[in-house]
């Protein structure tokens, strides 16, 4: 998945980009869903980037479901295996009295200690989970269309929906969007 965005902090061998959503839902304002539509995230710096750059960003897939993974999946398991340890504690000591308060503080406190555990895991592995830089786009030549339904800015190279109407091709946000234009094509042009 590629976005596109602009660098708002320079730190070392990192930057920190500001990129706009490009999914189908959430975009478009035309749901009265209030929703936030752009993100941040911290990326390798390739060298020759400074702060205010616009840039070309990759985010793999496989990286992305690696780390919810591990963010949700590290403190789940914490958390059941906290549970049969504090289990097996309760039954050596033999108190029936203090089982389920041994239990929950057993599990409670693996569950803590596994967001440690993603923090070192991640200062060890940043590089590896950070998306990718591809290139510098020069911020006059990115290239959009606004939307003819919602209004929204559409990038030229990574529209979710187009259509051809009256020899004219039209960009859109997203494929609900597309969907509207579709049912009347003359009420938005």
């Amino acid at each position: 998945m590629t976005e596109q965005g602009k660098i708002i902090n320079v730190n070392n061998d990192r930057v920190t980009i500001k990129a706009t959503r490009k999914s189908d839902c959430g975009s478009c304002h035309l749901c009265e869903e209030k929703s936030n539509d752009s993100f941040v995230l911290e990326a390798f710096n390739p060298g020759g980037l400074d702060f205010g750059d616009h840039v070309k960003i990759e985010i793999h897939e496989k990286k992305m479901i690696q780390g919810t993974l591990i963010i949700y999946g590290f403190p789940l398991l914490g958390l059941f295996i906290g549970f049969f340890i504090g289990n097996i504690i309760s039954k050596l000591i033999g108190s029936i009295s203090y089982k389920e308060l041994t239990i929950a503080v057993t599990g409670f406190s693996v569950f803590f200690l596994s967001f440690f555990l993603i923090k070192y895991f991640y200062k060890k592995n940043s590089k590896s989970l950070m998306a990718t830089v591809i290139e510098k786009v020069d911020k006059n030549n990115m290239g959009s269309r606004k939307d003819p339904v919602c209004g929204m800015s559409v990038p030229l190279d990574h529209p979710s929906g187009t259509a051809i109407f009256q020899g004219k091709t039209y960009l859109f946000c997203s494929i609900h969007c597309k969907e509207i234009f579709d049912e009347n094509p003359k009420k938005y042009i």
